[in-house]
C-alpha cells in the first residue's frame, strides 16, 4: 500500500519537513523536491518499531 504527501513552502524558507505514518515491516521511503524547474530525490530504509517508540 503507498502513501502520497505533498507539501509546499514559501520561497526564502528553511526546507525541513516531517512526515509520520504507521507500516508493519520494514520499507523504503522516497523523497521528491522539486526546486525550479529541477527536480531531486532521496530514499532511505525505514523500519517498523514494536509499539512505535522508535526504541
Amino acid at each position: 500500500m503507498a502513501s502520497f504527501a505533498s507539501l509546499s513552502s514559501l520561497a526564502g524558507s528553511d526546507g525541513f519537513a516531517q512526515m509520520r505514518s504507521k507500516t508493519g515491516q520494514f520499507t523504503k521511503v522516497w523523497a521528491l523536491v522539486k526546486v525550479g524547474d529541477r527536480w531531486y530525490s532521496s530514499s532511505r530504509e525505514a523500519k517498523a518499531t514494536l509499539g512505535g517508540c522508535g526504541g
